[in-house]
Parts: structure tokens; C-alpha cells; sequence
């Protein structure tokens, strides 16, 4: 009912309900009810209202804090709106003021993390500076977190050159920790996907000399295939050159992930590297009809090469 009367526009019922709810705002940010009307009242507060509520979370006797109420299944809601919602620079001092000292508390928090997220979504870089700050002192710790390598990934889009560049240094520095990480190897993926060609280039020349193992671990396998889709020619050529060496196409193709590397490098390779991944694989064509994976990569090659000779026999006896 309180929600609908807000909703009617009128500025005095708004702002009599602001008064009642200003003393217990936190604990209604935080309970699975009041939740809801907490966030109506943000959504249409003025300014001087929206301060208000600011200042009652972030005051150093509040009953629920800021960070309290980021961190809280309910409240973390709440809190999202009111950042996306700022816009003054003391509306954005009052938040940094109640973030203050627990950053890496939030952005490795199951709800924390995703009030740091809105606050590098919708405050200015400079304005983000104290998160950027502790990103690139944490980078590795924060990227092989669960919900910390998704602020990781917010910080790699929105931050300014200042922080970017050492970000993405501090990354390439520790690669392959980061390609066989659970966590870890997103952010690497992020890098390949939006990062610039010099980026990729060195990227790749990190993983050369470890491409077969890497190609076989579940997550760097992921990377891997990005690698190979992101790259240009030069640096996917080296890619398929370990893919082709003596013994590694084999154990690649009968891997439940390596398959998924080869498939997708049949997919993406050149005239000249497609023509060495046909010469890798014609032998195998036998073993590799009978398995579901195996025919998937004699049927990319085929589609890939429809001028050879069919290489699936049947399954095998």
C-alpha cells in the first residue's frame, strides 16, 4: 500500500514517509519485505532525500551500516539503486565514505560484489578510483575469486588508461596462473576479447610451449579456443603449430576438452594451417569415426576441405 501511495507522485506523502522510515532505513533495506519499499522510496527521492538516506547508512553509529547492507541478500538491492542513482559529488564522497576500509570485503562478497560492480558501472572513473586502486593491488587475488574476477572484468571495461594498462600488465605477468584457474581464466578471456592487438600478442606468447597441456585442463581449454578465435593469423599459426606436433593431435582429439580445441581450430585456421591440421588428422580418421567427438571434428574437417576425399570410414570394429 505504502509502495502505490508513493507511486500516486505525491511529494508529501513521499516525504512523510521518508521522515517515518529515516531512523530503522537500514534495517528496512535488509529485510525481505521492507526491502521493497526501501527501494521505491530511493527510486523517487529527491536530492536532499537521497542524502538523507546516505548519511543514516554511513554514519559511523548507524544500526545497519553501508557495507552491512551491500552484504545483505535484501539489502544489496537497495544499495544498487541508491548508486545508480548518484550523480553529486557529495552524494559519491557519502559513498565512498561507507565503502571505505572494506572494498575487498564487498567485491568478493556474494552480494557485496555487485554494489562495487554499479559503482564501476555508473560512477566516472575518476570517482572509482579508490576501487581501481585496490584492484591493482589485489589484481591476482581478486581474478582467481569467484565474484571477484566479475569486478575484475567491470574494472577492465570502465576504468581510464591510468588503471587499465597496469591492470592488464599485472594480468599478462601471471597468465598461465590465471589460464588454469576456475576464476582466473575469465579475466584472461576479457583481456583477449577487449584488450588491444599488442595485448593478445603477448597473451599468446606466454601460453606457447604449454599449448597441448593447456588445450587438455578444463578452463584453459576455454582460453585456449578464445585464443584462437580473438587472435589474428600470425599468432593462431604458432597456436596450430604445437596442435599439429608429433603425438599431441592425438591425445588432443580422444580428450574430452582438447576435441573442442581441435574443432575449433579446423573452424578458424587459414588456408595453410588448415592444410597442416588435414595432414595431422588424415591418419586418425579411422579411430576418430568411432567416438561422438571424433565425428564432430571429421565432420568440421570435411566441411572445411569438401574438395579431399571423405575421411569417415563407419565406426570402428
Amino acid at each position: 500500500m505504502l509502495q502505490c501511495k508513493i507511486d500516486e507522485g505525491d511529494a508529501a506523502v513521499l516525504e512523510l514517509v521518508c521522515r517515518e522510515a529515516m531512523p530503522c532505513v537500514g534495517e528496512m533495506m535488509t529485510d525481505p519485505f521492507g526491502n521493497y519499499l526501501a527501494q521505491r522510496i530511493i527510486q523517487h527521492a529527491s536530492f536532499e532525500q537521497r542524502l538523507q538516506i546516505l548519511r543514516a547508512i554511513t554514519d559511523e553509529k548507524a544500526p545497519v551500516s553501508f557495507v552491512t547492507a551491500a552484504m545483505s541478500l535484501h539489502g544489496t538491492r537497495s544499495v544498487q539503486k541508491l548508486v545508480s542513482l548518484c550523480r553529486h559529488p557529495d552524494e559519491v564522497a557519502l559513498v565512498k565514505r561507507g565503502m571505505k576500509g572494506s572494498v575487498m570485503v564487498l567485491a568478493t562478497d556474494a552480494n557485496g560484489n555487485h554494489v562495487v560492480q554499479r559503482c564501476l558501472e555508473t560512477l566516472s572513473a575518476a570517482d572509482c578510483t579508490f576501487i581501481l586502486d585496490k584492484a591493482l593491488e589485489n589484481c591476482l587475488a581478486l581474478s582467481m575469486q569467484r565474484h571477484g574476477c566479475c569486478v575484475m572484468q567491470r574494472c577492465l571495461e570502465h576504468a581510464g588508461d591510468r588503471h587499465k594498462v597496469p591492470l592488464v600488465e599485472r594480468i599478462l605477468q601471471h597468465t598461465l596462473e590465471l589460464c588454469v584457474d576456475p576464476f582466473g581464466n575469465y579475466v584472461i578471456q576479457h583481456v583477449l576479447a577487449s584488450g588491444t592487438w599488442e595485448q593478445g600478442r603477448r597473451l599468446v606468447r606466454a601460453l606457447l610451449g604449454h599449448i597441448s597441456a593447456l588445450s587438455r585442463q578444463k578452463f584453459s581449454s576455454n582460453v585456449i579456443e578464445k585464443c584462437l578465435r580473438a587472435v589474428d593469423d600470425g599468432e593462431r599459426a604458432a597456436i596450430i603449430a604445437e596442435l599439429v606436433a608429433p603425438g599431441v593431435m592425438e591425445a588432443l582429439c580422444f580428450d574430452q576438452y582438447g576435441n573442442y580445441v581441435v574443432q575449433c581450430a579446423i573452424t578458424v585456421a587459414d588456408v595453410s594451417s588448415g592444410a597442416l591440421l588435414f595432414e595431422a588428422l588424415r591418419p586418425l580418421a579411422g579411430p576418430l569415426s568411432g567416438s561422438t567427438g571424433g565425428r564432430r571434428i571429421l565432420g568440421k574437417l570435411e566441411k572445411r576441405f569438401p574438395q579431399q576425399v571423405p575421411l569417415a570410414y563407419g565406426p570402428t570394429q
